[in-house]
């Protein structure tokens, strides 16, 4: 007969969880010298106020981010090309997420009738 003694260890935390807001990634198309406007998408899991900060401005243009997740983008002079900037989202725990806007500033094609501007610009 053989006497044996098993322990469970139970370790119990008494941190909060901390839930991240949840968004993705944005891809916006404007042309040279025109302004592009958006808003972010997010969730927030604890059903909290949101709010929305510049992280990272672009390179080649200017960027304003509002507290509630709308921006405008306005590309340098005669810029065209990709330009990118990042945002942070964050909610009441300090749970944060990060998403990236990637905004296509395209040259003015020669002819307006190929013009697909984004008309929910203006």
């Amino acid at each position: 007969m053989s006497n044996n003694l098993i322990i469970h260890e139970n370790s119990i935390s008494n941190r909060a969880t901390i839930f991240n807001p949840i968004s993705s990634n944005f891809d916006e198309v404007t042309y040279k010298n025109l302004p592009v406007t958006g808003s972010i998408l997010s969730v927030n899991p604890t059903d909290g106020v949101l709010t929305y900060t510049l992280k990272t401005p672009p390179t080649n243009g200017f960027s304003k981010v509002n507290l509630d997740g709308t921006w405008v983008y306005t590309p340098k002079v005669n810029f065209t090309g990709t330009d990118s900037f990042s945002v942070t989202i964050t909610n009441e725990s300090n749970g944060s997420t990060i998403s990236k806007i990637n905004v296509l500033v395209n040259d003015f094609p020669e002819s307006f009738d190929s013009l697909n501007c984004c008309c929910r610009n203006y």
